[in-house]
């Protein structure tokens, strides 16, 4: 099985024109700017109004207005996500207008918020690749012998407040994931690049592509199956 990285297609989607501070409060306690990619908010986040602007696809970029790790889907890609085997996530309903008219738009929008999973204990990592990569100047610095969740842990914790960041040449995922696999999840602190963002599965992928979904943009990425490998 592949795997492959998901994020706006900014090319094609339609996108969010502002945020109408004017009747916004964006430094609320539950503002949605405050939500974070590792845990759900304790009280019930307040979206602002999206003002979207383009063609109305089936996930809008947010342009970084609303925290946190996550997609603006429609109700079309919503109802599709529901048949698949997803991580820690919670869909929030948008009132979406058009910016130029402030007509309600024929497609209802939602927040997908994707929490990070604890996906440390599904790597073999005697056969994963892991570098140590600068993000100012784009280039591998060195390749990083980790052998345990914890020492993973602690390569990424030591990038932090630097220009640096744990990338994979190869992940080898093991038992732990494919006894409960999942379709979609998102592994904050490495990636294949300088850039984290949710991955999907090939059964989620292809249903995307025979269901036309638009305004995503899909790449795949080095992620294994252990036992799938010869």
């Amino acid at each position: 099985m592949s795997f492959y990285k998901v994020r706006e297609d900014v090319e094609q989607a339609g996108s969010r024109e502002v945020v109408p501070l004017w009747e916004y409060d964006i430094e609320a306690d539950n503002s949605q700017s405050k939500l974070s990619y590792d845990h759900f908010p304790q009280t019930e986040p307040n979206f602002s109004r999206l003002l979207i602007t383009g063609s109305p696809t089936d996930v809008i970029t947010d342009g970084g207005a609303i925290g946190g790790s996550g997609l603006i889907v429609s109700d079309r890609l919503k109802n599709l996500l529901a048949s698949f085997r997803l991580g820690r996530h919670r869909f929030y309903p948008l009132d979406t207008f058009e910016y130029e008219s402030e007509k309600k738009p024929l497609i209802n929008y939602s927040w997908l918020q994707i929490i990070s999973e604890d996906f440390y204990k599904w790597i073999d990592y005697d056969n994963s690749d892991f570098f140590l990569f600068d993000d100012f100047e784009e280039e591998i610095i060195n390749h990083v012998n980790i052998k345990t969740p914890g020492g993973l842990l602690e390569a990424i914790d030591s990038t932090l407040e630097t220009d640096n960041s744990i990338i994979y040449k190869k992940l080898i995922f093991n038992n732990h994931y494919t006894s409960n696999p999942l379709d979609l999840f998102y592994t904050n602190g490495i990636s294949d690049n300088i850039f984290t963002y949710p991955i999907i599965s090939e059964r989620l992928k292809d249903a995307l592509q025979r269901n036309s979904i638009t305004g995503l943009e899909l790449k795949q990425v080095p992620i294994y199956l252990g036992n799938e490998l010869t």
